[in-house]
């Protein structure tokens, strides 16, 4: 997608022309300037500019991230970094590969290998052999300076939180893609007809997916999951939530974001045998999913850039 036609973007021109503000964009539209009287302020990316730049950078580290959190006490994924190997000579450990089928083996050889610092489910794999390991790894490292595993966890739920100076302002749920039995409907048949399409093996069996047998039949009202990864931008559908009713997400998503030092930012939680923990927290608010899939997009735009946006720009007297 070009800079021009992010939502962001759309947006940050949207609310310069109705606050007065001028508004200069650099760098094919990833970089703006905004100003207004003596107020000067940049936005880069998807970073509204709220955030310290250590709490920027923790968030966007999910070791680092991790680590923050298990210092504190705050439930939260694991998830280890091993650096590449050009690194070596700042680490303790004499290279990576014995560290990384340690703990491979450790989390019962079912991992999730993805870029310490990705975002979107972009390069995220489910290994469950060596060789799937090495060749996750060996793709992330050649163009990534690092990567996280994580052990892999069915995941019940998975919500995303919305956080503004300490208050969540918004969550929904992640909802995966599915489908229900009918007790004699084959899974292809069942896929073909909610998706109106024929079945294309690349959008649901892949060595990242759950194992989908297409042939089987599900039992009348059996609910299966289609996918493993929760991302809107991967065929997720959002649910909004009434966050009164979600307080122990609510207080655990705060925690986070207070323990990073963030202002402005999403916490993911996901909810595993009942238990809630973080599964990472992002300072660069991306909503181009969620906006598209709404038919009140320019609304929740409001509802979260227009609100931190008037951190900076106070709405003037009278208007």
């Amino acid at each position: 997608m070009k800079n021009s036609r992010r939502e962001i973007t759309r947006y940050l021109r949207r609310f310069a022309d109705e606050n007065g503000i001028s508004i200069t964009a650099l760098s094919d539209d990833w970089i703006f300037v905004l100003e207004r009287g003596a107020i000067r302020h940049v936005v880069f990316g998807y970073d509204l500019g709220l955030n310290p730049s250590t709490a920027h950078r923790i968030a966007n580290d999910k070791a680092a991230t991790f680590e923050i959190l298990a210092a504190e006490k705050v439930p939260a994924l694991p998830h280890v970094v091993f650096m590449h190997p050009r690194y070596a000579e700042h680490l303790s450990y004499d290279g990576n590969w014995t560290r990384m089928l340690a703990t491979f083996e450790e989390w019962r050889r079912d991992t999730v290998v993805k870029p310490n610092e990705g975002t979107g489910g972009l390069q995220v794999s489910r290994v469950r052999t060596n060789f799937e390991l090495e060749r996750a790894i060996q793709s992330i490292l050649s163009d990534e300076r690092s990567v996280a595993m994580s052990p892999y966890m069915t995941i019940d739920r998975e919500i995303r939180l919305f956080v503004l100076n300490g208050e969540a302002v918004l969550g929904y749920e992640k909802k995966v893609p599915a489908v229900t039995g009918d007790g004699s409907s084959t899974l292809a048949h069942l896929i073909a007809r909610q998706t109106g399409s024929g079945i294309k093996a690349r959008n649901f069996g892949d060595l990242n997916s759950i194992p989908l047998d297409l042939g089987q039949i599900p039992a009348a009202g059996e609910h299966v999951l289609l996918h493993w990864k929760h991302n809107l931008s991967q065929g997720a559908r959002a649910e909004f939530l009434t966050l009164s009713l979600h307080g122990a997400a609510v207080a655990l998503a705060v925690q986070a974001a207070r323990c990073i030092g963030l202002r402005f930012c999403t916490v993911d939680l996901i909810e595993t045998g009942g238990a809630l923990m973080v599964l990472e927290v992002n300072s660069g608010v991306m909503m181009e999913s969620i906006v598209r899939q709404q038919a009140n997009g320019d609304d929740l735009l409001d509802r979260i850039y227009g609100a931190a946006l008037a951190q900076i720009f106070p709405a003037r007297r009278g208007a």
